[in-house]
C-alpha cells in the first residue's frame, strides 16, 4: 500500500497529465486516509456493548472451598 506521500505524488503526476479521473480517484483516497475518525453514537453503543461481553469472560478463579471441606478431605483421604 503507497504512503501519503507516495499518493500525493501519484495525484500531482496525474494532474500534470491530465488525467481527471484518476486524479480524482487519489484525492479521494488521500481524503479517506487522512480524515479524522468521529465515533458516533452506534458506535459508542456497540463498544460499550462489546466492554460488558468482554468482562463477562473474565476467567474467575475457582472458589476457595473453605476451612471445613478442606479439613474433611484431608481425614477422608487420610482413612482411605
Amino acid at each position: 500500500m503507497p504512503s501519503i506521500a507516495q499518493a500525493r505524488e501519484a495525484l500531482a503526476l496525474f494532474e500534470a497529465d491530465g488525467d481527471i479521473e484518476n486524479a480524482a480517484l487519489v484525492r479521494e483516497a488521500i481524503r479517506k486516509a487522512t480524515a479524522s475518525f468521529t465515533p458516533t453514537a452506534e458506535d459508542i453503543e456497540r463498544e460499550m456493548q462489546l466492554s460488558r461481553r468482554r468482562a463477562t469472560l473474565v476467567e474467575r478463579p475457582p472458589k476457595d472451598p473453605g476451612f471445613f471441606e478442606n479439613v474433611t478431605s484431608g481425614f477422608g483421604a487420610g482413612a482411605v
